[in-house]
């Protein structure tokens, strides 16, 4: 199976169980990112409920919220989807990695991109309210890394495709780049704090 179909296939799993479970608006479900969720477990599973394709790999976790699942792909697009039918609500083109995990706050979708630049999209219609430019965002990059071949050929890292997964606290985003900063954006107009 490629390896988009396994991304797309996670993400159906993933979305169909939370549509019993809680709201979680941001990685491992809250702030601290306990990934402990006060809800009702999730009932018996007895197949796939539903499929939902990317062009790319599904490497974050699905923020989800008010029955809208929001999750990023390596195809350059962050997706909204019905939790409950996997019917696609909207997507948002950044022409470039979409793996951060998203935050969801006040009707507003945070994420982080390998375009260098955080994005605040309206939750409900995808359409863009700011973008914060970091320093740029890349991969690591060294020698012999993981015992690969050439060992005096500098590469990137192989497993070196996450970003930071912002977090929303008291009117700001939180978040880290590989430009060597964390920084906070005010939550409604990504002025640096």
């Amino acid at each position: 199976m490629k390896k988009c179909c396994l991304g797309a296939l996670f993400v159906a799993f993933v979305l169909c169980l939370s549509t019993w479970a809680q709201d979680a608006p941001m990685f491992r479900g809250d702030l601290q990112h306990t990934g402990v969720y006060g809800g009702f477990g999730v009932p018996k599973q007895t197949g796939i409920k539903w499929k939902f394709h990317t062009g790319g790999r599904v490497i974050s976790s699905p923020a989800v919220v008010n029955g809208v699942a929001y999750v990023g792909s390596t195809d350059g697009n962050l997706y909204a989807i019905d939790a409950g039918t996997g019917t696609l609500k909207w997507k948002f083109e950044t022409k470039s990695w979409e793996v951060s995990s998203p935050a969801v706050a006040s009707g507003v979708v945070y994420f982080l991109s390998y375009d260098g630049h955080l994005y605040a999209l309206d939750a409900a219609t995808g359409k863009a309210r700011w973008k914060f430019a970091t320093g740029g965002e890349k991969r690591y990059a060294g020698t012999h890394l993981h015992h690969l071949e050439p060992a005096a050929e500098s590469m990137p890292d192989p497993w070196d495709f996450y970003l930071s997964s912002p977090s929303v606290w008291s009117g700001a985003v939180y978040f880290g780049s590989s430009d060597g900063n964390v920084y906070s954006v005010d939550a409604a107009s990504g002025a640096l704090r």
